[in-house]
């Protein structure tokens, strides 16, 4: 661009922009028909390219204008930046600033709150029962040291007055409770609500006493006693005890033969979603081979429903959207009131112990068929990649064969 003098910024008569040396310039710019010409200053702060306007050519000198741009450009040499970008930094950082202890102000519980229903339950699959999960744990365990508390005031000494009552005699509990604890303060720190150290980072567990007890496997039913369990569902004539025969003779989780659809079920398989293994967005199903006695129930109870203006949406329904509850199946098992080799009551999730140990006992079939037929996902990504026939006339063979015994 041509370096311009004084008389010839003031001769300017088209729009455009006339270099006057090396950061300032003249832009002229026409505005209904009239043309405006002022001078701009252009130079780099904080990486970006930002353009000032000095004032207009009617209004200062060149000369003037030339003196205000050196000062300037002198200033940023100095390091004392251009006066009302300084101005403007030094606001957003007493602005940040603030914030930043305004939110070091925040109470653990909102917090927790906030992070629960942005970050957890677009998630969960079951949004509901997960969050009053987290928040029952967390207001029983955590609620009455820091619920109230400032995140900023939050120690490692809160932690361990958290954990300590129940690290030796609820360790499961007391560790979900900790990552609970550590997953909401990272959120915090991440968001920058807060900076400080994760107090609830495992390094917590050097301030408790070492853990040495054993994982507490849950009460199952010994196989040889299951044929006689199975003949007693046999003899009830209620829903809650069709499904413990379903849960039984598929060696599928309660809440999965509880959420069974008719619409799943396409002759002697049922394609069944599993739970654990789905989330909201993604979904898992096994296809589970129905054994001729169970083939036999659901066929019969759908029969029966056949007469009805409107079929149920589920194979063990409670109205017609809803399945039946856990509750009603707990109440059905404890009836008959079998106990393990320890004397705890059997549970619903030890019918799959019941059917492994068959497996091994007895030599039924290739260990990975059982553990495909349990769901239970390979922890190797490489071998899930490759191993994705899921054996399905495999595991019918071996499912009648268990059905066989029980009924036997």
């Amino acid at each position: 661009m041509q370096q311009l003098s004084a008389r010839q910024v003031s001769a300017i008569k088209e729009p455009g922009r006339y270099r006057v040396s090396e950061n300032l310039s003249v832009k002229a710019q026409s505005v209904n028909g009239k043309l405006y010409c002022k001078y701009l200053l252009r130079y780099r702060i904080d990486g970006k390219t930002v353009e000032r306007s000095l004032g207009s050519t009617n209004k200062i000198t060149l000369k003037q204008a030339r003196e205000k741009s050196q000062q300037l450009m002198d200033n940023m040499v100095a390091g004392e930046g251009v006066p009302a970008e300084q101005l403007q930094k030094v606001k957003q950082e007493k602005k940040a600033s603030a914030q930043r202890v305004s939110n070091a102000r925040m109470l653990f519980a909102d917090v927790a709150d906030e992070y629960i229903k942005r970050i957890k339950v677009p998630g969960w699959k079951n949004p509901h029962k997960s969050a009053q999960t987290w928040r029952n744990r967390l207001n029983k365990h955590a609620g009455e040291v820091i619920g109230n508390k400032p995140l900023a005031d939050i120690t490692k000494s809160d932690v361990q007055q958290i954990l300590l009552p129940i690290w030796l005699e609820k360790h499961e509990t007391a560790t979900r409770v900790r990552m609970y604890i550590e997953e909401i303060f990272e959120y915090a720190i991440d968001c920058d609500y807060v900076d400080l150290a994760n107090p609830a980072s495992p390094r917590i567990q050097r301030m408790l006493p070492k853990y040495t007890g054993t994982v507490q496997h849950v009460a199952a039913l010994h196989h040889s006693q299951a044929p006689a369990l199975y003949k007693q569902l046999q003899e009830r004539n209620n829903d809650s005890a069709r499904a413990l025969q379903m849960v039984m003779m598929t060696a599928q989780r309660q809440i999965d033969v509880r959420n069974a659809q008719w619409a799943d079920i396409d002759g002697e398989v049922w394609r069944s979603p599993i739970a654990k293994l789905s989330s909201k967005q993604t979904e898992y199903r096994l296809d589970v081979p129905l054994p001729a006695q169970l083939h036999e129930i659901i066929t019969s109870k759908k029969s029966a429903l056949l007469n009805y203006a409107e079929m149920p949406r589920y194979v063990f329904s409670s109205g017609a959207e809803k399945y039946i509850s856990e509750a009603a199946l707990r109440k059905e098992l404890k009836l008959h009131g079998l106990e393990d080799s320890e004397g705890r009551p059997i549970t619903m999730h030890g019918f799959r112990t019941t059917f492994k140990d068959w497996c091994r006992v007895t030599d039924a079939a290739e260990d990975e068929i059982s553990e495909i037929q349990l769901s239970h996902v390979s922890r190797s990504a490489v071998r899930s990649a490759y191993a994705r026939d899921k054996l399905l006339p495999k595991r019918a063979e071996l499912m009648q064969r268990y059905a066989d015994f029980l009924a036997a």
